[in-house]
């Protein structure tokens, strides 16, 4: 299970890559994203836009805002100044 402050990239990483034997490559190359931005998203570097999370959900089948409401609640339970 993840805390509350978990990044969505690693949520990404956990109940979506793996479990689908999926390599960063070819999940970059279906979202038509740089695997350096999905090595960077996976780390939790980068922050879900609303694009990204539309990319996800056309992509994994997860809507938009459950990508998004993941990306909040990393928000607001971190401090990432």
């Amino acid at each position: 299970m993840f805390s509350p402050s978990c990044h969505p990239g690693r949520v990404l990483a956990a109940k979506f890559l793996a479990p689908q034997n999926l390599s960063v490559q070819a999940f970059a190359e279906r979202c038509k994203w740089t695997e350096e931005f999905v090595h960077r998203l996976i780390a939790g570097h980068v922050r879900l836009t609303s694009g990204h999370a539309q990319t996800l959900a056309q992509v994994l089948g997860a809507s938009p805002d459950s990508w998004m409401a993941l990306q909040h609640l990393h928000d607001a339970t971190t401090d990432d100044t």
